[in-house]
């Protein structure tokens, strides 16, 4: 146990004054405990400081000025004292394995990254919601020299690979952050693993906005790897439109089953991308 891997999660906030509370308490009730929780606030307006209060004893809180999911990430990862970082939004709930599952994959030296699936809490028929993500996840594991992509709802990565490319990653708010972080870590030659075993949900509110919204949300993969396309793995750009368009597809089905479950109505302000004002 002398070389145990020190983990650190990070989970940038903005206005999750009703998100954070679960999400905190399903990090604090793991099988191994994650040596330190950072939540970074990012200008919240609605009480979510007011709900750390509870925490304040077990979190470490950090506050970022400038707006946006990527400085918050940046902010917490820069903060963070781990070894290992992992990153969940603030509408995650980790399974109860979930820094154990960290602490497993990360005892594979060659692992720099890892990135798993997710399943919806918010959803009606959530088996078959599930496999649709499994489908999506499979369809984007489709490489024959690892990721470049990771999924910021689910996803952890070393320290050191973080600091390597901090430099390179982008910061511009038209980008997927967490896809721009796994395609720079690829082009310097880290590998990124998929993880079934760290099992997570999360919520479906992102589909609960104008179609239009979400179809641009969709496509701002495509224009990160179209921006990176000599940095990314072959095909990504066909694995996106892929995926992309099937999420599409699956939009008015996704959006009904959304607004069936009860815990729908208690999403709060609904925006496809929760951290942007």
């Amino acid at each position: 146990m002398g070389s145990r891997l020190r983990v650190s999660v990070v989970v940038p906030v903005f206005n999750e004054a009703g998100m954070i509370g679960p999400c905190l308490d399903a990090l604090l009730g793991q099988s191994v405990a994650a040596d330190e929780i950072v939540v970074v606030d990012n200008n919240s307006t609605d009480g979510t400081v007011a709900a750390l209060a509870p925490y304040a004893d077990r979190v470490r809180l950090v506050r970022e000025p400038r707006q946006g999911v990527q400085h918050a990430r940046t902010a917490g990862f820069d903060a963070a004292t781990g070894d290992v970082l992992g990153r969940i939004d603030a509408d995650t709930r980790v399974g109860p394995h979930w820094v154990e599952g960290l602490h497993a994959v990360f005892a594979r030296p060659e692992v720099a990254a890892a990135t798993g699936p997710v399943n919806y809490y918010d959803m009606r028929l959530p088996r078959l919601v599930g496999a649709g993500d499994r489908l999506l996840r499979w369809i984007c594991t489709r490489t024959p020299d690892g990721l470049d992509w990771l999924y910021g709802a689910n996803m952890a990565v070393r320290a050191d690979a973080w600091h390597a490319v901090r430099t390179a990653v982008c910061l511009d708010p038209a980008l997927h952050e967490d896809l721009d972080l796994g395609i720079h870590l690829y082009a310097a030659g880290h590998h990124i693993a998929y993880a079934p075993e760290l099992a997570a949900t999360t919520s479906g509110r992102r589909i609960q906005v104008r179609r239009s919204d979400f179809r641009d949300y969709l496509l701002t993969t495509e224009r990160g790897i179209r921006t990176h396309r000599h940095l990314t793995a072959p095909w990504a750009f066909q694995r996106a439109w892929l995926s992309s368009r099937l999420m599409l597809m699956a939009f008015h089905p996704l959006l009904l089953l959304h607004r069936l479950h009860p815990a729908s109505a208690r999403a709060g302000t609904v925006r496809v991308r929760p951290m942007d004002p």
